[in-house]
């Protein structure tokens, strides 16, 4: 598994992701818009050609927030699992934009 920063190609997947695991999910366009969005950050869990999951999160005034943490349920092929991984990227990024005033 590898974790890899969100591309177009991805989007249409993770949409459907998103409709597997939110009430009320983002379209295929809302996560398009954040590939080229400089207050975003987010990534996808990716084994060759499969998708696994994804997570993003936006940063702004030294804060990020995370928006979503989606995997399809399963752990990657390695055994780790890939929410996880998504998660301890974001915040490993956050970290190093600074996100909290107290670091």
């Amino acid at each position: 598994m590898e974790i890899v920063r969100l591309q177009k190609e991805h989007c249409e997947i993770l949409a459907e992701l998103e409709k597997l695991c939110f009430s009320h999910p983002w379209s295929q366009r809302a996560i398009e818009d954040e590939v080229h969005n400089s207050n975003a950050y987010f990534v996808t869990a990716v084994d060759g050609d499969k998708i696994l999951g994804y997570g993003g999160m936006h940063c702004t005034h030294q804060e990020c927030y995370v928006d979503n943490i989606a995997v399809f349920g399963h752990r990657a092929p390695d055994g780790d699992a890939c929410g996880s991984c998504v998660a301890v990227t974001l915040a490993l990024r956050a970290l190093g934009k600074r996100a909290c005033a107290c670091l």
